[in-house]
């Protein structure tokens, strides 16, 4: 059992926040809706858009967060994409310390490691650590 919500963002699907606070996704452009709910209905009225910022997102960012959310599921992430953006080594780094798993495709998180997902990313992506700095 899933949330319909929750499984469209771990896919990298389309969705449409349709009430204040909300994020809204296309694709490579990331968005979200003014916070105050008076603000929000104001601009529905008004025919305003109801979003206060856009973001695009790269070609990295892209791949990160495929990374990230692939990890964060049952599904896992797929070993052809991430031979294409993850150094070897930190694969290999990674599954020799018993951060990850492969079997039948798909790289996985050991549940006992699940808590460490941000770091285990880090290290499998370094270019996402030297953009935070």
């Amino acid at each position: 059992m899933h949330s319909r919500h929750n499984f469209v963002y771990l896919r990298r699907q389309p969705h449409l926040g349709p009430v204040n606070a909300a994020h809204n996704f296309e694709g490579v452009l990331r968005s979200w809706n003014v916070r105050e709910s008076d603000e929000y209905v104001s601009r529905l009225q008004s025919g305003t858009d109801p979003r206060v910022d856009v973001e695009l997102l790269t070609e990295d960012q892209i791949n990160e967060e495929r990374v990230y959310l692939g990890l964060r599921t049952n599904d896992g992430l797929g070993l052809d994409f991430a031979e294409e953006v993850i150094p070897h080594e930190n694969i290999q780094l990674m599954m020799e310390s018993g951060n990850i798993v492969i079997a039948k495709g798909k790289i996985h998180v050991p549940e006992d490691r699940w808590l460490l997902l941000d770091e285990i990313v880090m290290h499998l992506l370094p270019q996402s650590r030297d953009e935070d700095s």
